[in-house]
């Protein structure tokens, strides 16, 4: 997503908004028309956000193989395309787990997301999303348990934070909410 992209969108949420807020005269319009405007401006600050973490990745996707040359560059590397993804995953899961409907954001979030694991990938950084998988507690850490009636134990429910492998070696364990019978 580019900063004119943006501004194109940021101008139709503008008009939305603005034919959302038409003709308010009672007090449920009222009330509607504030929560509109609350997730307008929720919803204009990520994509805001979303707009300058695809230029920053642009520009740090551009650095040359060649000037990455020791390995404590490739440390300082693989740390920020860590932390920069951390941050997004953050972002985009508290996103989809709101009640409000923020697809544009969601979509330009997942297209980030996706693009640094294609990234990572290159330089042998791999992520672990669980999401539906048995609990390991080699690889995984429990960090919730919630009690389920069915057969479905030990199963992870959802990733709070997902695991990294570089050079196929454990970085860090997935933060999972796991499930367990009564």
């Amino acid at each position: 997503m580019n900063t004119l992209n943006t501004l194109n969108t940021l101008a139709l949420l503008e008009k939305v908004n603005s034919m959302n807020n038409s003709g308010t005269d009672s007090k449920k319009d009222a009330y509607n028309s504030n929560q509109s405007d609350k997730s307008y401006e929720m919803l204009k600050k990520v994509l805001v956000k979303t707009d300058l973490i695809a230029n920053k990745l642009d520009s740090f996707f551009g650095a040359k193989e060649s000037e990455i040359k020791s390995d404590e560059d490739i440390k300082e590397y693989t740390e920020i395309l860590i932390n920069i993804y951390d941050k997004v995953y953050d972002i985009l899961r508290t996103l989809k787990n709101e009640d409000s409907n923020n697809t544009m954001a969601i979509s330009a979030l997942s297209n980030i997301k996706t693009k640094l694991e294609n990234e990572m990938k290159k330089v042998y950084i791999v992520i672990d999303e669980p999401f539906g998988k048995p609990f390991n507690p080699r690889v995984h850490k429990a960090v919730r348990v919630v009690q389920v009636k069915d057969e479905d134990s030990n199963i992870i429910t959802d990733v709070i934070r997902p695991g990294i492998y570089v050079n196929d070696k454990l970085f860090r364990e997935a933060e999972v909410v796991v499930s367990a019978n009564n």
